[in-house]
């Protein structure tokens, strides 16, 4: 599949946090204060930011973050348990899916 401009888009990650495990994620985040105070107000800007990615021709790839796997994974890389590695960790793990054929 090739973009208006005749390239491959590029595959992007985006953490995404449902609802149900918006308030566990924000209770382990050292820097919660950069998410939404509610889990409808993350919905509206995540749908926002996912939508200009893909107006600018990227394919968006959701990650769904699950809580204790995100803080085991950040315990593990002795990183800190932030809104920087929850971007990493969604990075990475759209790169473990696309070594595997992008499933």
């Amino acid at each position: 599949m090739t973009n208006s401009t005749g390239s491959v888009p590029k595959r992007v990650s985006l953490a995404w946090i449902s609802e149900e495990n918006y308030p566990a994620i924000v209770a382990i985040l050292q820097n919660a204060y950069h998410l939404a105070a509610t889990w409808e107000a993350f919905e509206e800007a995540f749908e926002i930011a996912e939508e200009g990615l893909k107006a600018s021709g990227h394919v968006v790839v959701r990650i769904n973050v699950e809580p204790d796997a995100f803080a085991d994974w950040c315990r593990r890389e002795a990183i800190r348990i932030d809104t920087d590695s929850l971007e990493k960790f969604a990075a990475l793990t759209l790169a473990k899916m696309d070594a595997r054929g992008g499933h």
